[in-house]
């Protein structure tokens, strides 16, 4: 027998290893409330490679699905999810996401997370390449690890400060993710959270931030500066956090935040600290000093010299940094 569609009907049904190495099924309805079941949960789907849809008439049950790894997810074979029989491309969540709910899902675009959801899991929209924008309201505390990885078309995620936990490679390669802001909640980056996130080119780190991991943004190589806040007290910063971002500079404060940064992948001359001698901040603000571009981009970081001495500022900026 060569199965080709199954349709699971409007009533709690537990499934144990029911569509296992079925490699001909193309299309699965799950029209009631599914739980997995048995020792072996993950085999459920396992090696239906032909599969094309999944189409689901119930939202919540879909999210309260547990998937133990990633191949028993069938959207790792399918990528195309339906609901109630049209294509899911904008979707409301009210409901925690647990890990991979989304993997691999190439039809969502537009995701908005409401107040009632506090956790996104590990990989819950991984590889999700047509997705563009995503909205986190305020009550999500955790954005689990490689929870964005590969959204490729990613261009806006609005993250609240409730958030106080993104995982290990959260944003790693969205690639045209042009703005993020890190919120207050968090005190640590994790490693390659937004590694090869190349449309970014400018990044503040908030002052609650005490330590940073290796290779948090690596490979952004369009970035233009790292603002760190005044105040902030770095504890610790990984190795690479910062490699190949060539076109970088880091405006920080002091000499001790400059030396926790050395090292970690961006020339030492590039790592600026903030001018206080106020005589200066007069002669650099005076209309006779004349500004050529340090670097380039929409975000544009100014340089000029003055009594031998090279001074940086920002585009619209009044503060000013020195080597």
């Amino acid at each position: 027998i060569r199965l080709v569609t199954a349709t699971l009907l409007p009533a709690d049904v537990s499934i144990n290893s029911i569509f296992y190495r079925c490699s001909n099924l193309q299309t699965v309805t799950l029209a009631g409330k599914v739980t997995f079941s048995g020792s072996s949960p993950e085999n459920n789907f396992d090696s239906c490679n032909a599969l094309t849809s999944i189409n689901i008439y119930d939202l919540d049950a879909w999210l309260d699905l547990e998937f133990t790894r990633v191949t028993a997810n069938p959207l790792y074979y399918a990528k195309n999810l339906y609901l109630n029989g049209e294509l899911l491309t904008d979707v409301t969540i009210s409901k925690n996401i647990n890990n991979y709910a989304f993997y691999n899902c190439l039809t969502i675009k537009n995701v908005t997370i409401s107040d009632s959801v506090s956790s996104i899991g590990n990989q819950a929209f991984y590889n999700c390449s047509s997705l563009k924008n995503v909205t986190i309201l305020n009550g999500v505390t955790s954005i689990g690890s490689y929870a964005f990885y590969g959204c490729s078309d990613l261009i806006s995620v609005i993250i609240p400060d409730s958030v106080n936990s993104i995982g290990s490679s959260a944003f790693y390669g969205c690639s045209n993710l042009a703005n993020i802001d890190i919120p207050n909640g968090m005190t640590s980056i994790q490693s390659q959270t937004f590694y090869g996130c190349v449309n970014l080119t400018s990044v503040i780190i908030a002052n609650n931030i005490t330590s940073i991991s290796s290779s948090a943004f690596s490979s952004c190589k369009n970035i233009n500066y790292f603002i760190f806040e005044d105040g902030i007290v770095l504890e610790s910063v990984g190795s690479s956090a910062f490699s190949s971002c060539s076109k970088a500079y880091i405006m920080c404060e002091n000499a001790d935040t400059k030396n926790k940064l050395k090292g970690k992948g961006i020339n030492d001359s590039r790592i600026l600290i903030k001018v206080v001698d106020e005589d200066v901040n007069t002669a650099l603000g005076g209309e006779s000093v004349e500004w050529s571009i340090a670097t380039s981009g929409n975000n544009e970081v100014l340089k000029t010299t003055y009594n031998s001495v090279s001074y940086y500022k920002i585009v619209g900026s009044n503060a000013y940094y020195m080597a």
